[in-house]
């Protein structure tokens, strides 16, 4: 059985993506805060871990083991991805980041790919976004470390967020 850890995990996207591991028959392990409610209960095999990713030392209660998978969605800027690459790359056999089709400049300059430019405005969402994926790179460049960065575009669907007004 693959072993995988959720970045987050409740809420939205993180909610179903822990669901639809678990029917496939991973291992999943949720590390976040433990604030939000799940708009759901999970099943007693899905293991929780809280921590909070604002506190580096937190992230010893989720690496204590190897993962095959760590699947970051609540990663918004260098510093959230930076301890884990630093201390806990060798735990991880393949990371894949969230990140947001935010990273692109505006106005685009007609339609996007992967390799169209992006912002690197610092404390702004997508440029914080940038700069992680940029950390995350220069790993799979220097290290050979397995990283997948997708960037959604819009996700809605049962549980999402509530729209501001």
């Amino acid at each position: 059985m693959q072993k995988v850890a959720l970045l987050g995990g409740t809420q939205f996207i993180g909610y179903h993506l822990a669901w639809a591991l678990h029917k496939q028959d991973y291992e999943v392990t949720l590390y976040n805060r433990g604030v939000t409610v799940p708009p759901g209960s999970f099943s007693q095999n899905v293991k929780h871990i809280k921590g909070n990713r604002e506190h580096p030392h937190d992230f010893k209660r989720l690496f204590y083991s190897d993962y095959d998978f760590v699947i970051d969605l609540s990663g918004y800027t260098p510093a959230h991805v930076e301890p884990i690459i630093t201390s806990y790359r060798d735990c991880i056999g393949h990371y894949l980041f969230c990140s947001t089709s935010s990273v692109y400049k505006i106005p685009p300059p007609g339609l996007l790919n992967e390799g169209s430019e992006r912002t690197f405005t610092p404390n702004t969402y997508g440029g914080n976004k940038a700069l992680a994926e940029d950390l995350l790179l220069e790993q799979y460049l220097k290290n050979e470390w397995p990283v997948t960065i997708f960037r959604p575009q819009g996700v809605w669907g049962p549980y999402q967020a509530p729209q501001a007004q």
